[in-house]
């Protein structure tokens, strides 16, 4: 029997579907940050600060180039110094602007406290001056004698009297002799520890002044006579006379070296001399009225000169040159009557006849402190060689001791 065979239909095949690719994610960019209007503002602000900040170094550098030019022409238009000999002056103003870097020091300013009051019972204090060791004071008196002060003790001695005011004392650098210059024409040299006296040199003209060489080999006096008389120490032998001058000579001092000798008085006209030549070797014609005080600093550099309208001026002194650095003026027109230096010579102390003793920066003009305690006009000023002790005397009749303040 055949079989009959049997179609069976292929199973149909569903076809396989393409996979759709999935969809790229888009890229994302952020939203733009929205800026908040304040930083424009802070921004402005900081930016105006910095602006202004370079304006003002700017203009402050000009003021300084302007101040430097006009400082520098400051002084050359009366300050004219006459030379004679064989030195060389210059009347170049020396105002200018230091170079020293800002990392140099300040000089304390000397602030003083006054110690105690001495009473002399006689009127005016013409004079003072101070040993060495601080220890002995001379006065010179209006009662026309000469004082001397032990002021670790207080004991005070009354020397023998001259005949007229005690208008001038010096004392030797070794503190053991005192000299005084009366207005009777007589100059008498004393014993410190004895009170006696060592000497009278003849006079011909009343005085007003006398100091001491550094080395104590001369003594130099001076007053109505217009010149300036010198003796050698110890043996008392006349030396000479300086000259030139066109009036009493109201104050002399020696540098410290003891090679020139300056003096000034009632001709306006500071002067300069030679001690070794005995010559003249400058005028110094800045002041408009009578010259009442002249001082050197310790180290020779500078010398300080005052007058009878307030004016102080301060001459750099050099090898071959002097040259008129600072002019400080009291604008009250009170006398200043006498002038010392700090040790340092950074700083001039002045006496001045409205009862005040004034303190003064040599270098910029500038008054830095005042004392006050006199009622009358203060006529001499002295200072110990450490700066710690000032003295001062006045028409009042009293010597004040000034104690440098316990900081300084």
């Amino acid at each position: 029997m055949q079989t009959t065979p049997t179609w069976t239909a292929p199973a149909t095949q569903t076809p396989t579907p393409t996979p759709t690719p999935a969809p790229t994610p888009p890229m994302y960019a952020p939203p733009a940050q929205k800026r908040s209007p304040w930083l424009y503002v802070t921004l402005g602000v900081v930016g105006g600060i910095v602006g202004l900040f370079i304006i003002l170094v700017a203009i402050g550098l000009i003021r300084q180039h302007i101040n430097n030019n006009n400082s520098s022409a400051a002084g050359t238009g009366s300050n004219t110094t006459t030379t004679t000999g064989g030195n060389i002056y210059s009347n170049t103003n020396e105002n200018t602007t230091s170079t020293t870097t800002s990392t140099a020091s300040t000089p304390t300013v000397p602030s003083f406290v006054q110690k105690q009051v001495l009473t002399a019972q006689a009127g005016e204090v013409w004079d003072t001056a101070l040993s060495p060791d601080a220890n002995t004071l001379v006065s010179g008196d209006d009662d026309k004698t000469v004082k001397l002060w032990n002021l670790a003790t207080n004991d005070v001695r009354t020397l023998s009297r001259q005949n007229g005011p005690i208008f001038g004392v010096a004392i030797t650098s070794d503190g053991q002799q005192v000299a005084s210059a009366s207005y009777d024409k007589s100059l008498f040299t004393w014993n410190t520890a004895s009170g006696d006296a060592v000497m009278k040199f003849p006079g011909d003209f009343p005085l007003w002044t006398v100091a001491y060489s550094p080395d104590g080999s001369m003594i130099a006096a001076a007053g109505d006579g217009k010149t300036i008389k010198l003796w050698s120490l110890p043996s008392g032998k006349f030396i000479g006379e300086l000259q030139d001058t066109g009036g009493q000579i109201n104050r002399i001092r020696f540098s410290p070296d003891g090679h020139l000798l300056a003096g000034g008085g009632d001709d306006s006209i500071v002067y300069l001399w030679s001690v070794a030549d005995q010559t003249e070797v400058a005028e110094l014609k800045s002041h408009t009225s009578n010259i009442l005080s002249v001082a050197f600093s310790p180290d020779g550099s500078r010398l300080a000169s005052a007058d009878a309208k307030g004016v102080i001026y301060v001459w750099t002194v050099g090898t071959g040159t002097l040259a008129p650095s600072k002019m400080l003026d009291s604008n009250d027109g009170a006398a200043i009557n006498d002038l010392v230096f700090t040790p340092d010579g950074n700083y001039v102390i002045s006496a001045s006849a409205d009862k005040n003793i004034g303190v003064w920066d040599a270098s910029s003009g500038n008054e830095v402190g005042t004392l006050t305690g006199h009622t009358d006009s203060v006529l001499s000023l002295s200072l110990s060689r450490d700066g710690k002790l000032l003295v001062s005397s006045s028409k009042d009749g009293t010597i004040r001791l000034w104690q440098l303040a316990a900081s300084q």
